[in-house]
């Protein structure tokens, strides 16, 4: 993943409220997905992609609430997914991963859906506002950060 994309993921963490941060982190896994998938990829790079993608699912099913029947159900297409793309790593074929991809998908649309009723306030606190758009780059959007509060983070 180039640094520029983890740039756009950290920000768009600290400006989303609790589904959005669901969002993001399976935006995340299909970012490392499609890295392992590029055709000019060596096996080093294959092999991280999968071990990142695995990562970030692992903290998916950390924060699950077992309160909740569903829970179980994810934890094991979770588990499933995993399970598949250490498949894939050892025999570095690309069709595990596929089908790992069409099971998160379903799933993040299933959670994009959830979150369009999810009106909550940003998780995190204290970060610097983002605006987009006023003004403009030569080719692109510029986006200013607007640090209104000087006493950001942890105060001693």
């Amino acid at each position: 993943m180039t640094q520029e994309r983890k740039i756009e993921f950290q920000r768009r963490l600290t400006q989303s409220n609790r589904s959005g941060v669901i969002l993001i982190m399976y935006e995340i896994i299909f970012e490392y997905l499609d890295e392992a998938l590029t055709e000019n990829r060596d096996r080093e790079t294959y092999k991280n992609s999968l071990r990142k993608a695995q990562e970030m699912i692992r903290e998916l099913m950390y924060a699950l609430d077992f309160q909740y029947p569903l829970s179980k159900s994810l934890a094991s297409l979770y588990q499933y997914s995993n399970t598949r793309l250490s498949m894939s790593m050892y025999e570095h074929k690309p069709d595990k991963i596929i089908e790992v991809k069409k099971i998160l998908t379903a799933l993040y649309d299933s959670f994009a859906e959830a979150a369009k009723e999810d009106h909550s306030g940003p998780m995190m606190r204290n970060t610097q506002q983002v605006y987009t758009g006023m003004t403009y780059g030569k080719d692109n959007l510029a986006q200013n950060y607007v640090d209104g509060n000087i006493h950001r983070g942890f105060l001693a």
